[in-house]
C-alpha cells in the first residue's frame, strides 16, 4: 500500500569503504522506486532513512554514502535521513525507529524497510521481537552473492534462536541416548 511515512533502507557492507556496490545499490533502488511509486500514486512524499554505521574498513558510514547515492540519483534531502550508528540489522531497525519517533512525534508511523530479498525474512522477525510494526520489500540479490547470502542468513537465525535451537539439539541427544539404552537393555535375538 502506498501510504507510509518512512522508508528504511538497510546498510550493507561499502566498496573500497565508500562506494556503493551493486548489493547495496539495489536496495537503494527498490526504495527508490517505491518512493517514486508513492508520489505518482498518492503525492505524499516519504522520507528515506538510510541505516547503517560504519565499519571498521569503511572511511564513511554506510548511511551517508547511501544518502549521497540517492541525492545524486534526484532525491531531495529534505526527504531524507541518516542513521550512522548501527552495526547490524537490529540496530538498523531500533535506531531507525528511535529516528522516527523524534522526527515524526509519533510512535504509529507507517513505516516499511528495504533491504535484499534474502534478507527481508530475518529482518522481519527481529522487527516483530522489536514489536516495531514495519514491512519489508525486497530488492534483488546479485546471482553471484545468492550462495554466500543463504548461508549467511541461515547461520544468523541459528544464532538468534539459539536459546531453542540448543534445547532441541539437547532433546533430540536425549531422545537418542534412551531409544539406545531400551534397545541394549531389551532380551532380544542377536542379529548375527
Amino acid at each position: 500500500k502506498k501510504d507510509k511515512d518512512y522508508i528504511i533502507v538497510l546498510g550493507s557492507g561499502l566498496i573500497d569503504g565508500y562506494k556503493v556496490g551493486r548489493l547495496l545499490g539495489n536496495r537503494i533502488d527498490k526504495a527508490l522506486e517505491f518512493y517514486h511509486d508513492q508520489i505518482k500514486a498518492t503525492g505524499k512524499h516519504a522520507k528515506l532513512i538510510f541505516s547503517g554505521g560504519q565499519g571498521g574498513d569503511e572511511l564513511l558510514p554506510e548511511g551517508e554514502a547511501m544518502q549521497k547515492y540517492a541525492l545524486e540519483h534526484g532525491i531531495p534531502k529534505e526527504d531524507t535521513l541518516v542513521e550512522n550508528k548501527s552495526v547490524n540489522t537490529k540496530q538498523n531497525l531500533q535506531f531507525s525507529r528511535q529516528m522516527i519517533e523524534k522526527d515524526s512525534g509519533k510512535t504509529d508511523s507507517k513505516v516499511i524497510f528495504v533491504s535484499n530479498n534474502y534478507h527481508i525474512l530475518r529482518a522481519g522477525v527481529l522487527a516483530r521481537k522489536l514489536k516495531f510494526v514495519a514491512f519489508g520489500v525486497g530488492a534483488p540479490t546479485p546471482f553471484y552473492f545468492l550462495p554466500n547470502a543463504v548461508i549467511r542468513e541461515h547461520l544468523a537465525f541459528l544464532v538468534m534462536n539459539k536459546r531453542s535451537n540448543i534445547a532441541i539439539i539437547i532433546l533430540i541427544l536425549l531422545i537418542s541416548i534412551g531409544a539406545g539404552l531400551l534397545l541394549y537393555f531389551i532380551p532380544g535375538e542377536t542379529i548375527r
